[in-house]
């Protein structure tokens, strides 16, 4: 008899989070989810985005980053990868301890009894690409425009823009930029800010 869990991602209804071409994300992030999925698979257990659940019983929950959710009877695990200074759910030690388990690659939780190390897998592909001396580009960025809602001392997403505006200055012609929202204001986090990054002039 197959057992059935519920794997919760914000925004991966449908099971989106197994889709081979990721709609969230740019890079191949669901790849090491699809394997998981294939895994579980072969051990008698299917995990499914729950509105693909519904109505059968389901033996866990596991959760994708750390979102708030109800309490009841079933089992829940929890697979932490987002920077905490992103999701702050994500180093709170009091709701990882709600878990039956927790997954986490932050070494400030391993103390906890419920968190198990893991490491960030990424699908790595190798395909050919021209040397130095064939490329028409000197150097690029590619990274999407992000910033955090608070000021921190270690915020590479301000690096991001450190570099961009160094090579406006002493090197225009030997830099390209490619991403999602340059052509957009900087991210905000009131109202008005992000009533300009949705209609920028």
């Amino acid at each position: 008899m197959m057992i059935y869990g519920n794997i919760i991602a914000e925004g991966r209804d449908n099971n989106k989070l197994f889709d081979e071409e990721d709609k969230v994300h740019r890079y191949n992030s669901t790849y090491a989810f699809r394997l998981l999925r294939q895994y579980f698979l072969a051990q008698g257990i299917e995990i499914n985005s729950p509105d693909l659940n519904e109505g059968r019983k389901i033996a866990f929950d596991l959760h994708i980053e750390g979102r708030q959710f109800i309490e009841d009877v079933i089992p829940k695990y929890l697979v932490l990868l987002e920077n905490p200074n992103i999701n702050p759910l994500n180093e709170n030690r009091d709701y990882c301890k709600r878990f039956t388990r927790v997954f986490a690659w932050d070494t400030k939780l391993h103390n906890l009894d419920n968190v198990e190390q893991i490491l960030i897998p990424h699908h790595l592909s190798f395909n050919h690409f021209p040397n130095y001396a064939e490329r028409e580009i000197f150097s690029s960025l590619i990274n999407a425009n992000k910033a955090f809602r608070q000021s921190l001392p270690t915020d590479l997403y301000l690096e991001r823009i450190n570099t961009i505006r160094w090579y406006e200055k002493h090197a225009p012609g030997k830099f390209e930029l490619y991403g999602m929202g340059w052509n957009k204001p900087a991210p905000a986090f009131n109202l008005w800010g992000k009533a300009r990054r949705s209609y920028p002039a």
